[in-house]
This record gives structure tokens, sequence and C-alpha cells, in this order.
């Protein structure tokens, strides 16, 4: 296995982002007025030399993948399992919806979200785990030193963050909000 550096590139805000709507992993497109907020991580992925570039199957990553990739001429590979937490019957509600019809799972989910399975949706364990075996299968695909960029949409993105910084699952939210920026590591991390 080669070695090298990665980051992770967060997508850009969706149009229910702006709703205050649930994405998860739906098919849910950029909003309008993203230019500004897309230049400003265009030129961080410019810094970064990556040299490969990789995104998940949800639009909001393949459509900031294909941004990127086109403006820096690469090309980009889609991979299925770098898809966003499955949230299920959450995933379209907006967030005040969910805390009604949902009272006590919300609230749970807020503090502790390790401890709770949204309705036919994923549990962040599974989804972490199959984030981490992903990269890893790339990873070992790799020869030499490489640049690799992964385009991933927030949950995904963070739950990544979350093993790579050794914090519990239990800080989802607080890094979440937190950590919109892209974020690097050496590949011996994963």
């Amino acid at each position: 296995m080669g070695g090298g550096h990665f980051s992770l590139i967060p997508t850009g805000k969706t149009i229910w982002d702006e709703e205050s709507r649930v994405s998860g992993a739906l098919e849910v497109p950029l909003a309008e007025g993203e230019n500004r907020e897309f230049e400003s991580t265009l030129k961080k992925v410019q810094i970064l030399s990556i040299d490969r570039l990789f995104c998940g199957p949800t639009r909001s990553a393949r459509e900031t993948g294909d941004r990127i990739s086109q403006k820096l001429h690469l090309s980009l590979t889609l991979v299925e399992n770098l898809s966003e937490l499955n949230l299920g019957v959450w995933q379209g509600m907006l967030e005040s919806e969910i805390r009604v019809r949902y009272h006590r799972a919300y609230q749970i989910w807020k503090q502790l979200p390790s401890h709770v399975y949204p309705p036919l949706g994923e549990n962040l364990q599974e989804c972490q785990q199959r984030l981490i075996q992903s990269l890893r299968r790339i990873f070992r695909s790799c020869r030499g030193e490489f640049r690799i960029g992964f385009v991933l949409p927030p949950y995904a993105k963070t739950l990544l963050d979350l093993h790579l910084q050794q914090k519990p699952l239990d800080s989802l939210f607080q890094l979440l909000y937190e950590e919109k920026n892209i974020t690097s590591y050496r590949s011996y991390l994963i």
C-alpha cells in the first residue's frame, strides 16, 4: 500500500439545507447562489494539489465533485459506499416536524446520536464502518505517494472526521456544526 494524504471536502449547501429539511441519502440538488462558497472551496482544494477525486452517489456530492473536477481538470470517480447516512423516514422532513412527530427519539438523537436508529434508517456505527472500509479499499489500490480528495455530504464527512480525530460518535452534532471546512489527514490514520 502506498502512502499519502487525503482530504475530506464538504458538499455545497442543498436547497433542503436552506429550508432546514433533513436530506440524508436522498437526491437533493445544490442550492442556487452557491458560487461564492464554491469559489472559496475551490481555492482551498487547489492548494491541496490533489491528483485523484472521489465522491459518493448523492446528487449534492456528484454536483460538487463535477464542478471541482471540471475546474481542476481531474477525473471524478463515483463510489457507491461513500453515500450519506440514510436517515430513513426522517429524510425530507423539516427538523421542526421531526422534533414534534418523533419528540423523544429526536431529543436523544441530538444528545446521544449513537443511541438512535432513525426509523427505517441506518445507525451511525454502520455508516461510519462502511465509509472507513471504502477509504481503506481505495488506499489499497494506490501506489506511491498520493493526494486524494473525497467530496462528501455532511454526515458522511463528519463521521469520518470523528473517527480520524478519535472523537466519540456522540460528538456528531458538535463537530457537524463546527467543522464545515476541508479537513486533511495522512492515509495511515484510516
